[in-house]
């Protein structure tokens, strides 16, 4: 299922303190397999500082592993 969300232009480049980037990036490398990430060379949210600027890779009221896999 593709569902339309708006672009926020403010979390393309940079994300505000205790703010997150897109959702689905912390998703799908919390909820992906070890397999198709290591096939694809991700690893943790943490080590990427597009998605660690706002200091914040956890996010309260969000289960990032259940989204991934709905």
């Amino acid at each position: 299922k593709i569902e339309q969300y708006l672009l926020e232009k403010s979390r393309v480049c940079r994300q505000a303190p205790d703010e997150r980037n897109y959702h689905i990036f912390y998703c799908m490398l919390k909820g992906m397999g070890s397999e198709m990430k290591a096939k694809l060379g991700l690893g943790l949210a943490s080590d990427y500082s597009y998605l660690t600027m706002g200091k914040c890779t956890e996010c309260d009221g969000r289960d990032d592993l259940s989204d991934y896999s709905s």
